[in-house]
């Protein structure tokens, strides 16, 4: 075969190669587009929640997210209230961990498990709740592990619900081992601004 040949071979190569790449483009686009225009069924998720490295889907606003949720000057923000690390002497902590049921998402505070329990508490028992919505248990157990350990809780009540523990578990684990940590950010990056990325994402799951 000539050189002429093989050069006419590769430039109808990457010519159809061009010609791919660019009416996927497009595609995606009309995707897109058409995504936005019409909406979808979880449409709704991708404008409140995102994804969130090492987490699963929690909500844009969720406590958990803020840069003061970290600990710094011996205190940590839980449910966007300040708590020491250390406890003081004599008090007793109870540590709510969980999902929406837990953090009492749509009910008012004093209608909240944790706030129901507070009425119940003895002396120098603090209740301290770690809710987030959408949790499942692999997140809360990062969570636990990662920010909330230090926090000296002598009881930890971890709230289950099936739909996110037994639905999301799996799925939440091999997401977040299976890709390096920038490349599973990136791919929640795309999922959360992207229309076409997220219903894809929502039909797989």
């Amino acid at each position: 075969m000539s050189d002429s040949t093989n050069h006419s071979a590769f430039r109808r190569w990457t010519s159809n190669l061009g010609l791919s790449i660019g009416f996927s483009i497009i595609g995606f686009l009309f995707a897109e587009i058409v995504l936005r225009l019409t909406g979808y069924e979880g449409d709704y998720e991708r404008k409140l929640f995102k994804f969130a490295a090492p987490y699963s889907i929690v909500r844009k606003d969720s406590w958990v997210l803020k840069s003061d949720a970290q600990a710094h000057d011996g205190k940590i923000s839980i449910g966007g209230t300040r708590v020491a690390l250390r406890k003081n002497p004599g008090e007793k902590r109870v540590l709510l961990i969980g999902d929406s049921v837990t953090e009492g998402y749509g009910v008012d505070s004093s209608a909240t498990f944790a706030a129901r329990l507070g009425v119940l508490r003895g002396p120098g028992v603090s209740i301290l709740n770690a809710g987030v919505y959408g949790f499942n248990t692999c997140d809360e157990y990062k969570l636990y592990s990662e920010q909330l350990r230090d926090l000296e809780a002598d009881t930890v009540v971890l709230g289950l619900f099936p739909a996110n523990d037994l639905n999301f578990n799996l799925l939440g684990s091999e997401r977040l081992d299976t890709y390096p940590r920038w490349i599973e950010t990136l791919l929640q990056h795309a999922e959360d601004h992207s229309a076409f990325l997220h219903f894809g994402y929502l039909s797989a799951f």
